[in-house]
């Protein structure tokens, strides 16, 4: 009898196989994607939620599952997860990204996109996970929005400023506005945005990962974040290039940590070349009763910056504060802001570094006697409108806010894509009244005149299947060469070259400059003669800056270039995908486009980033 149960179980699993498949998927479980997010943190009570800038370039952040085999590499098949999303012209672009996911772990890949067009949420951003030719898609929508690229996004590493964040609410509501008042949850047509970012791993490793970032403050009270900072020197080279490239930096030196911040600034692999002035690392013994020239610089008036005993409110506690002079600051390395008042100690002070600049505050932003400061939101305000970018559009402007037309004339890309700009060719155009005479003729030709030749000369009107299809061949045909005979067959290139050098990051002992680097931007615009997909790349001549040929050199960015507003080739309205286009590629390093479609006698416009140090 117990001869038999194996037979009978087996026939069991031939009867019902799908049984069988049941239990075997139950112990099996596939690759996932689990979770994806678009930008920096927001100030919401949903910690997952983020914000980014349409048209600039933001981190993505995919969590990859590897289920019960994991994701291994493969030559011939390497597994990689595919992002695509629009550019401003409608057209699909993609970034490929190599995975590797250990059996039943989750792993963290982070990589960068461009989106052209505003969105409530993330729809236009496709994440698909490729494995083994099986193609796995994430469920969920990412929990992130645009926000128009004339806002102002202020990035907090390593700690989450709620009185920073409160304080940008409050800018644009008035004099003083009530707590209740305020509207703490994410809004679109808000003009200034608060995110932060506190793990290490979620933080750009390419400069230009904080594309749309306008002002950055790095936190200094955790000392673990600041130490492991530093030994990730590929992350703290992406701050250091992004400030060199016009980035805005704030540093708030918390007095205990202030060794570990000089050790971060000194960091001689992410900051090439060095800062002109770092402070110490000994923190010295500073402590003032009260801060009368912080007060003046964040133009608080009535409420003195002391700190007051929580035991007894008339007693006046000491302020402690960082060190910031090193004692060897020459006039014309650092602006000074703020000082002590008595002995002229520098409280807030600004340093020029490339074509951006490092603002240091000798107090932390956390400090308890800064927390306890009743002026403390008012500084906050001014110390974004001081060291921040420019605002184009202010927050309480009534053009404000998606669907709404918006213009900037004052912007540079608006300008340089303006019919006097990129965009001009200098190919012949023909005026619209001899097109629309040719098209009157066309119909009198293929109609009356067809009609009127096929009845009463040849008496055969059947021949019109004949006539009909030659005559608009014929057109065609006579359309075609004409519009090569007038416009040419070559492709032109309109093209800007934008370059900046600086001179006075490093000098020597005469303070002379020793070290010259030049930042470039370029702008072109590619007029294509025919249906063609092309590969876009800007590649440096070396002879220009003094090195011997044969260096094969490439831009350090290059991307497509739409119009910050409303209209035809614009980023401010929804996507719309064209029919019959195919997406293009980014470069694994982002240095060039693959496959680019320009349609016939139509243009495409392109922006490149670059940089490059002079020989001495």
């Amino acid at each position: 009898m117990r001869s038999l149960v194996p037979f009978v179980l087996a026939l069991l699993a031939c009867c019902f196989p799908s049984l069988a498949s049941a239990q075997f998927d139950k112990r099996f479980l596939p690759p996932e994607i689990k979770k994806t997010r678009v930008g920096f943190q927001v100030h919401t009570q949903d910690q997952e939620f983020a914000a980014y800038k349409v048209g600039l370039w933001v981190p993505i952040y995919v969590e990859v599952f590897g289920g019960t085999d994991g994701v291994a590499p493969n030559p011939d098949r390497p597994p990689h997860l595919e992002i695509e999303t629009t550019d401003s012209d409608d057209v699909g672009t993609r970034v490929r990204l190599p995975v590797a996911v250990e059996p039943m772990q989750t792993r963290l890949f982070m990589t960068y996109i461009k989106t052209g067009h505003m969105a409530r949420n993330s729809n236009d951003v496709n994440v698909k996970l490729h494995v083994n030719q099986r193609e796995f898609t994430l469920r969920d929508n990412p929990q992130s929005s645009t926000i128009n690229v004339d806002s102002h996004l202020y990035l907090s590493l390593g700690s989450r400023l709620v009185d920073f964040h409160r304080a940008i609410l409050k800018m644009g509501q008035g004099q003083n506005p009530k707590e209740e008042e305020l509207d703490f949850r994410f809004n679109f047509d808000r003009a200034r945005y608060a995110v932060f970012e506190t793990e290490l791993e979620r933080l750009p490793d390419a400069w230009f990962g904080y594309n749309s970032v306008d002002l950055m403050i790095l936190s200094t009270e955790n000392r673990k974040f600041l130490t492991g900072l530093g030994n990730q020197p590929e992350r703290l080279k992406a701050i250091a290039l992004w400030v060199r490239s016009g980035g805005r930096l704030v540093v708030p030196i918390a007095r205990h940590n202030q060794d570990a911040v000089a050790a971060l600034l000194n960091n001689e692999v992410a900051w090439q070349p060095p800062i002109p002035v770092v402070p110490p690392r000994v923190p010295g013994n500073l402590q003032y009763n009260r801060l009368s020239d912080v007060e003046r610089w964040g133009g608080v008036r009535g409420e003195p910056f002391q700190h007051d005993d929580p035991k007894n409110a008339l007693v006046k506690l000491p302020i402690p504060v960082a060190t910031l002079d090193p004692g060897n600051v020459a006039a014309g390395d650092w602006d000074v802001q703020a000082t002590s008042g008595a002995d002229n100690r520098p409280l807030i002070t600004r340093v020029r570094y490339g074509l951006g600049q490092i603002t240091y505050l000798a107090f932390s932003l956390e400090d308890s006697a800064f927390f306890a400061w009743r002026g403390k939101e008012q500084f906050l305000k001014k110390l974004a409108e001081n060291l921040a970018p420019r605002m184009l559009v202010e927050q309480n402007n009534p053009n404000r806010g998606m669907g709404r037309q918006q213009e900037f004339p004052d912007d540079l890309t608006t300008q340089l894509l303006g019919p006097a700009g990129l965009d001009n060719f200098d190919i012949k155009v023909i005026p619209f009244g001899y097109v629309a005479l040719f098209i009157v003729l066309y119909i009198l030709v293929v109609g009356p005149l067809d009609f009127f030749l096929l009845k009463y000369v040849f008496k055969r009107l059947e021949w019109t299947w004949i006539t009909f299809p030659t005559v608009v061949i014929a057109v065609s045909v006579i359309a075609y060469f004409a519009a090569y005979a007038l416009k040419g067959r070559d492709m032109k290139i309109n093209k800007i070259d934008l370059v900046d050098f600086d001179l006075r990051t490093s000098l020597d002992e005469k303070r002379q400059p020793k070290d010259v680097h030049a930042y470039g931007q370029s702008f072109f615009t590619i007029l294509s003669p025919r249906i063609q997909n092309y590969t876009i790349g800007l590649e440096p001549n070396p002879e220009f800056w003094g090195e011997k040929p044969g260096k094969i050199l490439s831009a350090d960015l290059m991307s497509w270039m739409g119009r910050p507003s409303d209209g035809m080739n614009a980023m401010g309205r929804g996507s719309s995908s064209g029919f019959f286009r195919k997406p293009y590629d980014f470069s694994h390093d982002f240095s060039g486009l693959i496959g680019v479609p320009i349609p016939v006698w139509t243009t495409k416009a392109f922006s490149a980033s670059w940089e490059q140090p002079l020989l001495k």
